[in-house]
């Protein structure tokens, strides 16, 4: 099953999303978290935002690892690197 959520930012979209996956007994998948940490290796100089295919080449050699935390908190690993 895939509940996906839409709305403007700062509405509570994550807070209800972790709220209802965990009722359900689904995994909570935060792609906003996987995006900003992609966006966070381009910033850091990794790739050419303005070059799609670098973007994209760094997408494909880094690992994405989404992990449960202490008190429910997300890990967000890029490759070796902690960046959440």
């Amino acid at each position: 099953m895939i509940v996906a959520i839409d709305g403007p930012g700062g509405a509570g979209k994550s807070t209800v999303a972790r709220a209802l996956s965990e009722r359900l007994g689904l995994s909570y998948l935060d792609t906003g978290a996987m995006y900003r940490a992609f966006a966070l290796a381009t910033l850091d100089g990794r790739a050419d935002p303005a070059d799609a295919a670098a973007v994209l080449r760094l997408g494909a050699a880094r690992d994405l690892v989404l992990e449960p935390g202490p008190g429910g908190r997300l890990t967000v690993r890029l490759g070796d690197e902690d960046v959440t």
